[in-house]
């Protein structure tokens, strides 16, 4: 009982915020104030969103934990195996708990709304939590929130330049780091040459719309702009990678273009 009371204090006080916030920008109050609120909500969400993803591994990771060293026991001590399936409890739980949860927790409806809002506003505070909405599809498993931040990306990106306070505190190191990897990930680095060729080995990188290439397209022309030799070889990577549709080409002929300005500077 206590439970599902907690549950639904949490869902008013979400529902309160998000009526909260659609209250005043339909009272016309002034950008700033409106941006301040979309913003608050977006930085409590994101550490609410962050807390909840760290929950679900550390409990994962010491469920795993138990079950192998129940398992490894069993193997010194020379169980006969009966218990076994008890042991299996556990996991078999935690894949329930995923199944029914983890798509629920990572897609933070509140979070998407706030951060989707900010950035219709073209405000430099959205641009993290849109990035990890567009780039980091792992994280949000909502390809509509993901279609609507790759529109409202690129502007964004536009304004940030180097040594610039307010372009480090939009996009810090740390997520500057975990874009590359993405783009890592994007463009894996398994590209060989055969009788003269340059083959590309493993899934071709592909675009389901052309806002998604021009998202692509602003990243790359972002780390050509204000990046650090970390993205040297993943731009080189990008710019070697087979293309054959005209979304593709244009990421490719950006990373190349992009790549030779950042050598020289990086």
């Amino acid at each position: 009982m206590d439970a599902i009371v907690f549950t639904r204090l949490l869902a008013s006080r979400e529902e309160r915020d998000a009526r909260a916030a659609r209250r005043l920008l339909a009272e016309r109050l002034s950008a700033p104030d409106a941006a301040d609120l979309l913003a608050a909500i977006v930085r409590r969400e994101d550490r609410l969103q962050r807390l909840r993803i760290t929950i679900l591994r550390v409990a994962a990771a010491v469920v795993v934990a138990l079950w192998a060293s129940v398992m490894l026991a069993g193997l010194v001590l020379g169980w006969d195996g009966q218990g076994a399936p008890l042991a299996n409890i556990p996991m078999y739980a935690l894949i329930a708990v995923a199944a029914c949860f983890y798509g629920r927790l990572s897609r933070a409806p509140l979070l998407v709304r706030a951060t989707l809002a900010l950035g219709e506003r073209n405000d430099l505070r959205a641009l993290a939590p849109l990035l990890r909405l567009s780039f980091h599809l792992n994280n949000f498993s909502d390809r509509c929130a993901a279609k609507e931040a790759f529109r409202l990306v690129p502007p964004l990106l536009a304004r940030l330049q180097p040594s610039d306070r307010a372009s480090e505190a939009a996009l810090p190191p740390t997520e500057r780091d975990a874009l590359l990897r993405a783009l890592r990930l994007r463009y894996p680095s398994n590209i060989g040459y055969h009788d003269g060729r340059l083959l590309f080995y493993g899934p071709r990188p592909t675009f389901s719309s052309d806002m998604e290439a021009d998202a692509y397209v602003a990243l790359v022309e972002t780390f050509g702009r204000i990046g650090n030799g970390d993205a040297v070889p993943v731009l080189a990577t990008i710019a070697e990678s087979a293309a054959e549709t005209e979304r593709e080409q244009r990421v490719v002929r950006a990373a190349d273009a992009c790549l030779t300005r950042l050598c020289r500077r990086a």
